[in-house]
């Protein structure tokens, strides 16, 4: 598990499986933004979707896109669920893009 992963799962304690997703989730919204992702959640038609208006990696994103990888993988560890990167940021980080995953 990566750092992130594991930083999260510190944060947020052993989450116990019988846990809504929701509750989760929210707690997941809620550790991001300690980190200044400008996370929110919402629900789409095939399953919640984790946005996040501000990327902390902005400055070397464009040399290392793991990052988005690393992102995905700590809340696919978080959520229990399979998570995949469905729109990322633009260089820069414009305030109209955002990057957005797909959970479920």
């Amino acid at each position: 598990m990566d750092a992130l992963a594991q930083g999260l799962r510190d944060q947020l304690g052993t989450v116990d499986a019988s846990v809504a997703a929701a509750n989760r989730l929210s707690a997941l919204v809620s550790r991001l933004n300690l980190l200044h992702y400008e996370a929110h959640w919402e629900a789409g038609a095939t399953g919640p979707r984790l946005i996040f208006g501000h990327c902390p990696y902005a400055a070397v994103i464009e040399k290392h896109p793991e990052l988005c990888q690393m992102d995905a993988r700590a809340v696919s560890e978080i959520m229990r669920s399979e998570t995949r990167q469905i729109a990322k940021m633009t260089a820069g980080g414009l305030s109209e893009s955002k990057c957005v995953f797909s959970l479920g």
